[in-house]
């Protein structure tokens, strides 16, 4: 079986770039729904067409040159092994984060956002007050389930209203 050369490949996969383009314009300024539709069927296609002729090419060149481009340089593998090392910060960033922070979150018992009258009893402060109360977590630490406005905006910290 005789592969296509690169540079055809190359070619083709620029004229399917092209025609993506003249449809995606053809699509943006139809006035018909109709029109739209048949136009976006044609970008889709020649989208699909040019993604393939991109794997094509890939492998044919893979298959010309052998593993030569398949081996990967010192700086890339450096490069590969300092975007693990920050990606492994941020996450501990974010689970000190999460940690740390005291986060209120005030629940209904209603379906309706509007507050709930009742009586209910600081779990802080023990003082028993008429409004909505709200839970206060620290992570994944439950601090206190039911906490009067009062107390709940006292407590010292960071506030996530969730």
């Amino acid at each position: 079986m005789i592969l296509p050369t690169t540079q055809i490949l190359r070619q083709m996969a620029d004229n399917a770039d092209e025609k993506y383009n003249f449809y995606f314009q053809k699509t943006l300024k139809a006035r018909k729904p109709e029109n739209r539709e048949i136009y976006r069927e044609k970008y889709q296609k020649e989208r699909i067409k040019h993604n393939r002729l991109c794997d094509l090419i890939m492998k044919v060149s893979l298959s010309i040159y052998g593993k030569k481009f398949s081996k990967l340089s010192d700086i890339q593998k450096q490069k590969i092994a300092k975007s693990y090392e920050l990606s492994l910060e941020r996450k501990v960033q974010r689970k000190h984060l999460f940690e740390t922070t005291i986060r209120v979150s005030l629940f209904f018992f209603q379906s309706s956002l509007t507050a709930d009258y009742g009586q209910f009893q600081c779990e802080k402060c023990s003082s028993i007050f008429y409004h909505s109360p709200a839970r206060i977590m620290q992570g994944k630490e439950l601090l206190y389930e039911c906490v009067c406005g009062y107390c709940a905006n006292n407590i010292s910290g960071e506030y996530i209203y969730n």
